[in-house]
């Protein structure tokens, strides 16, 4: 199985030597569930061209310091390239960006509203199990696209992750690529920048909290493994 992350921020360079680049975080995340696949990354956040739709079983698209928001050229071929991915029934999975941008790109309303982040609890709507994930984000997903289904939610974000029934298709607004140690050295990187003194201690106080990675990383890894039967 051959994979593509999407790769649509940059990892702030100190923090880079010790923690690795964001799409070196999605392997880490979802290689021990698909022991067979092989990674490639493209980065249109730099500039580079995305592959036909086609040419990988399947795509990852990541998160961002930027914004679905933002007016910018390379935000607006993604977008579209999105749709074209799931009208030719590629598996994609978003996290953070890749989750809104994806939300946006089959109807649903984005909006910036407060922040959320630290360690959060994330309630599973099929059942009354909760998973900890890391939230840090500012933009939400406030509709559901058509067709679409809620399957992650918090009561400071009611749409945080969310199943396509017309393709393979899976996205989470948290990032659980990222593990304790780089979420407490980012949280301080944005310290008085991005976050408030306030906010920055409460989410780092927030990291007390052992994260739970392993039921999305699964939920991605099925995603993406239907990639098997479209390409058999």
């Amino acid at each position: 199985m051959r994979l593509c992350i999407i790769e649509t921020g940059l990892t702030p360079a100190r923090l880079t030597p010790e923690h690795g680049a964001f799409p070196q975080m999605a392997i880490r995340l979802l290689d021990p569930y698909l022991p067979d696949a092989e990674f490639s990354t493209v980065s249109p956040v730099m500039g580079e061209t995305l592959p036909q739709v086609h040419e990988y079983d399947g795509y990852v698209v990541m998160g961002s310091e930027h914004s679905v928001l933002d007016q910018a050229d390379w935000i607006d071929t993604l977008r579209k390239w999105i749709r074209d991915a799931a009208a030719a029934d590629q598996p994609l999975v978003g996290i953070c960006f890749g989750h809104q941008l994806m939300a946006q790109a089959f109807g649903a309303e984005v909006q910036r509203r407060s922040w959320v982040t630290g360690a959060t609890d994330y309630s599973l709507t099929a059942n009354s199990r909760t998973l900890c994930s890391v939230a840090y984000h500012h933009d939400h997903v406030v509709t559901l696209p058509e067709g679409a289904e809620c399957w992650l939610s918090h009561s400071d974000c009611p749409i945080a992750g969310i199943a396509y029934q017309s393709f393979p298709g899976c996205s989470v607004q948290s990032h659980p690529e990222f593990s304790t140690s780089f979420t407490r050295a980012l949280f301080e990187y944005t310290r008085g920048g991005e976050l408030t003194e306030q906010q920055t201690d409460a989410a780092i106080t927030s990291l007390s909290s052992p994260l739970e990675p392993e039921p999305i990383a699964q939920r991605f890894a099925a995603t993406l493994s239907s990639s098997k039967t479209n390409h058999a």
